[in-house]
């Protein structure tokens, strides 16, 4: 009987061994494929975010030359925000932390589908100050959130060119469900991610630089 129930916890162990491993190359390629498709965008959005630094230049020095033509600035401009379209997809420009090395493309809306793509802008805007934004934990994009420490600088270079500093000021643990922690807590620009067991959020709360 105890030869049985010993071949059956090495069975067990097996299975247990292969899923896990199966997990772990699945993660691996996720985590590839993430960091290749955020490099291509990043490169992408830093060449149309010097482009419309260059055409908003000449525009302003022909603006006062009678019959003038327009200048076509390649972002999309609302009242409050301005866009970079690449592959069908908005992005308000990209974050930059240099604690981390890291630096991501930012898309101007939220689901699952983008977040492979890059981390996305989920709450507020910069203009006013509340902007929250999500990613998944994959390494290439916020999975080394936990390495910050307070005072590290994170800076935003929006879609005009325009650069928005931060510090840190906070890093905190917050339950999954707990949306409005991230939503409505005053900072000026956070930063969250998934635990590597999805039961929390990591949250890096940060203070703009006036």
């Amino acid at each position: 009987m105890s030869n049985i129930i010993g071949k059956i916890l090495v069975l067990l162990g097996t299975v247990l061994i292969i899923t896990a491993l199966g997990l772990l190359t699945y993660n691996g390629n996720e985590n590839r494929e993430a960091e290749k498709a955020s490099y291509s965008v990043l490169t992408d959005i830093k060449i149309r975010v010097e482009e419309s630094k260059e055409l908003e230049t000449k525009k302003e020095q022909s603006s006062s030359l009678t019959g003038a033509e327009n200048i076509f600035i390649p972002v999309i401009e609302t009242e409050k925000e301005e866009y970079i379209n690449i592959n069908g997809y908005d992005y308000i420009g990209y974050i930059s932390i240099p604690k981390i090395n890291t630096e991501l493309p930012i898309m101007a809306d939220w689901d699952y589908d983008r977040l492979k793509i890059a981390p996305c802008r989920h709450f507020g805007t910069l203009s006013d100050d509340n902007i929250v934004i999500a990613g998944h934990n994959y390494i290439s994009h916020f999975g080394k959130l936990t390495d910050l420490n307070i005072g590290d600088e994170v800076i935003f270079t929006d879609a005009l060119g325009e650069k928005y500093l931060y510090k840190v000021g906070e890093i905190s643990s917050v339950v999954a469900t707990s949306v409005e922690t991230v939503k409505d807590s005053e900072w000026e620009l956070v930063l969250y991610t998934c635990n590597y067991s999805g039961n929390a959020r990591i949250a890096v709360f940060c203070e703009k630089i006036k």
